[in-house]
């Protein structure tokens, strides 16, 4: 079984990832429609998708449907990292994604 780790939120919308020396994101986000065009493209005959989300107790096991509402914040948006922001963490406390898929496959 090849295991294949890509931290991704699976809810809509497009995120203000940190970004690099470079300008370039380190991370990219995938909904659900991307999720199955990526699983689609490599064409394994076995997918094993688990699936993670976040909340105020820690990180549990769940699935799409609870995850689709499921939003990135930038932790480097907050006025804990900018002294220009007044952006204050959501109550929940996330460091980035709320949701994360690990998507393992075999040809």
């Amino acid at each position: 079984m090849q295991m294949v780790m890509v931290a991704r939120s699976l809810g809509s919308g497009v995120s203000d990832s940190p970004k690099d020396e470079t300008g370039s994101s380190w991370f990219q986000q995938f909904d659900a429609q991307l999720m199955d065009m990526l699983v689609d493209v490599d064409g394994p005959s076995q997918v094993e998708e688990p699936i993670f989300q976040y909340d105020p107790d820690g990180w549990k096991l769940s699935n799409r449907g609870p995850c689709s509402q499921c939003q990135y914040f930038n932790v480097h948006k907050s006025k804990y990292f900018d002294p220009k922001s007044s952006v204050e963490y959501p109550p929940d406390c996330p460091a980035h994604e709320r949701a994360v898929a690990c998507l393992g496959s075999r040809k």
